[in-house]
């Protein structure tokens, strides 16, 4: 596909497709649909969807929002920020240099609590992890603990009221960069 396309949607097809813009300064969308699909943005602010399948998926350079769909997904922010959202599998998030959130909801890691996501790189007070409230029942919370064999690695539990199981999120920061807190977690 060539990089000088300005402002396309690409959709991709049933197969595993490979797109590569990031020489393009353009902002572009687009749409893996089925297929374990390896998508780079470039240096506009990309929208890229995953779709069915094991995407791997690459920001950029822009302030891109990038959603994996269902499936176990690789996920790199771009280095200008991005908003990150999984979907449903065990997905694994890179953060990058800019200002990120990391989206969840109570779909996002396994019907019955077993599954997490782990997302690396986040910067604590400044990367934000999202818990989508509506997907949750009324009553739910959460809690933050540190690995005892990692002091760079956290772990966000979400207990779902009404149900005997929980969603975890491993979280790990650089290190020197400070521990997860309550106010990097919000409901959104």
């Amino acid at each position: 596909m060539r990089a000088d396309m300005a402002n396309q949607t690409w959709t991709g097809t049933a197969g595993a497709d490979l797109v590569n813009k990031s020489l393009s300064t353009d902002a572009w969308t687009m749409n893996g649909l089925a297929g374990n699909d390896t998508l780079y943005g470039g240096k506009g602010n990309d929208v890229i969807n995953g779709g069915a399948g094991n995407d791997y998926i690459g920001g950029g350079a822009g302030y891109d929002t990038l959603s994996g769909g269902s499936g176990n997904d690789t996920i790199i922010a771009s280095s200008g920020g991005s908003i990150i959202d999984g979907g449903s599998g065990r997905d694994r998030f890179l953060g990058g240099a800019g200002t990120d959130t990391f989206r969840f909801s109570n779909n996002s890691t396994s019907a019955d609590g077993t599954g997490s996501d782990h997302v690396m790189g986040f910067t604590p007070g400044v990367d934000k992890i999202a818990l989508f409230a509506n997907s949750w029942n009324p009553g739910s919370s959460f809690e933050i603990s540190q690995s005892s064999v990692n002091a760079n690695l956290f772990y966000v539990k979400v207990f779902d009221e009404g149900h005997d199981w929980t969603d975890t999120i491993a979280v790990g920061v650089k290190s020197g960069d400070g521990a997860v807190t309550a106010s990097d977690i919000i409901w959104a």
